[in-house]
């Protein structure tokens, strides 16, 4: 088989049957001694060769981008309760506080795969389940741990 992604068609892009380690939602892909970051349409975002990953970590993460949500959701509270004059609007607002403060509330932890090479730091979002993500960077640690002591020869 080629190593040669662009000469292949999307279709046989996007099949695994000879993947080591996928992450699906998330689009990594650990192939041929390399690891690859899938885009949706099939295409290789990323190729890294696993000899040249220096660690990989998986990370939970303050999400800034929740604040949006907690900040609009209390401010909804505070016009329901300090200016609003209507029972069924200050109702209404108080029902869209409460969502946007729990959706915020949920959204606040971000799981990212953080992967170290010689060119830098790439820190990639991680949509699959938890044990999903830590299963795989546990993996992809012992692959390049493997490859890690193959470089520097037997040990004396």
């Amino acid at each position: 088989m080629s190593n040669d992604y662009a000469d292949r068609p999307a279709s046989a892009r996007t099949g695994t049957e000879d993947a080591d380690l996928e992450l699906f939602k998330t689009g990594l892909r650990v192939q041929n001694g390399e690891l690859l970051r899938v885009n949706k349409n099939g295409g290789i975002a990323m190729r890294l060769p696993l000899s040249s990953i220096e660690s990989v970590e998986f990370l939970s993460q303050f999400d800034p981008f929740c604040l949006v949500f907690i900040c609009v959701g209390l401010g909804l509270g505070a016009v329901g309760y300090l200016v609003s004059e209507s029972n069924l609007l200050t109702s209404f607002l108080y029902a869209g506080s409460i969502m946007l403060v729990g959706f915020g509330s949920l959204g606040m932890v971000m799981r990212v795969i953080r992967v170290q090479s010689p060119t830098g730091i790439i820190r990639i979002q991680c949509n699959d389940l938890i044990d999903e993500g830590e299963g795989f960077v546990c993996s992809l640690q012992q692959l390049i741990g493997k490859g890690a002591r193959g470089r520097e020869g037997p040990a004396t």
